[in-house]
C-alpha cells in the first residue's frame, strides 16, 4: 500500500487492495484493508486430526475445505468507467 502511495495512485481511487488472513493490523491500516479471514484454531484442529487418523491407519481425506469470510473495508472500490 506505501508503495501505491509512493507512485502517486490512490486506494481504493486507482487501485483495489486486497489481503488474506485478516491479521490484526489490517483494521488499522489507511485505508482499512478488506481481507479473507479464516479460523486458525479450526485449521488446525482438522490438521491434528487428520495426523491422528493417519497414524492410526484410518483413510484420510486429501483435501478439506473450511470455510471463510470476506471482510470488506476500504481498500476497495468498484472499478472506475474508462473512458477512449
Amino acid at each position: 500500500m506505501q508503495a501505491l502511495c509512493g507512485l502517486g495512485l490512490t486506494i481504493p481511487g486507482d487501485v483495489s487492495v486486497g489481503g488474506f488472513d485478516n491479521i490484526s493490523i489490517s483494521a488499522y491500516c489507511s485505508p482499512t484493508l478488506t481481507t479473507v479471514s479464516q479460523n486458525p484454531y479450526e485449521i488446525g484442529y482438522q490438521s491434528a486430526q487428520m495426523i491422528i487418523d493417519m497414524l492410526e491407519g484410518r483413510q484420510v481425506t486429501k483435501q478439506l475445505v473450511l470455510p471463510t469470510e470476506l471482510l470488506v473495508r476500504s481498500s476497495v472500490a468498484a472499478p472506475k468507467n474508462k473512458q477512449n
